[in-house]
């Protein structure tokens, strides 16, 4: 994928949080409609369908691709932290967090509505009031998900830590073809096999998620992942795996009742 960014990657790094897995996590042992607010937004940014990582961005005047700029923080060294000062100059670097989710996974799906309940005071309502809000169409939309009997659903978002208001993936994605994304942008399993992209929403607004679709079954009938497989990869670049976009899941992280939550 090709998509022009007025910026060069200075460091990258992947936000660090222990999560817990199994049949013994709270999105395990207890119903959605008892998660507090903390354990919804933890679903949402520090479970096993979400991962951030961070990136220092320095504006540039050159137009850049959003694929291929970084290097992980495995490959980073003592002339690597260097080299980030030395790149400083006289405009500040844009920091950000960029995180992407497992969208048709089942607990994310949960965790924004019942953020939503919340927001409403749904554990105070009568049950009648309890009934209309679970009756309401964005409600019924988030929990059934139509498209995601077919479809993996991903999303992906940008969120700059020193300049509200800052969003990279907008730049580069709000006016991208569907045609220009398909050529580098998609999901494999360890094994080698691919989704390619049939659909894609471009965030709205700075700070918003683009949401990307794939086949879930292939000519055969079988998904993509199962629960033998090792690896879940998201990749919008080929020539540089460690690409701020590039996320990787450990399959095993990711099972619920012995399937794949996603």
């Amino acid at each position: 994928m090709r998509v022009a960014l007025g910026a060069s990657v200075l460091l990258l790094s992947p936000v660090g949080a222990t999560v817990s897995v199994g049949d013994d996590a709270f999105w395990a042992s207890k119903v959605f409609r008892q998660w507090s607010k903390d354990e919804a937004n933890r679903i949402l940014n520090a479970s096993p369908w979400a991962k951030t990582q961070e990136v220092r961005i320095k504006p540039a005047a050159s137009r850049r691709s959003v694929a291929g700029q970084t290097e992980s923080s495995s490959a980073r060294t003592p002339s690597t932290r260097a080299r980030q000062g030395e790149l400083g100059g006289a405009q500040a670097p844009v920091d950000y967090k960029v995180t992407l989710r497992l969208r048709s996974a089942l607990p994310v799906r949960q965790a924004l509505v019942r953020l939503r309940q919340l927001d409403a005071k749904y554990d105070r309502m009568n049950d009648a009031q309890r009934a209309a809000f679970d009756a309401d169409r964005l409600t019924r939309g988030l929990l059934e998900c139509p498209a995601c009997g077919d479809n993996y659903v991903v999303t992906l978002s940008a969120k700059s830590v020193n300049s509200p208001g800052a969003d990279f993936i907008y730049d580069g994605l709000k006016a991208v073809t569907l045609p220009l994304l398909k050529q580098t942008l998609y999901l494999a399993n360890d094994r080698g096999e691919r989704r390619e992209l049939v659909h894609f929403t471009p965030p709205k607004a700075p700070g918003e998620e683009a949401m990307f679709f794939f086949p879930r079954l292939d000519a055969e009938g079988k998904p993509l992942f199962t629960a033998s497989d090792k690896k879940l990869l998201f990749r919008t670049s080929d020539s540089n795996v460690t690409s701020i976009t590039n996320f990787e899941f450990d399959i095993a992280t990711l099972l619920l009742g012995g399937e794949v939550a996603f």
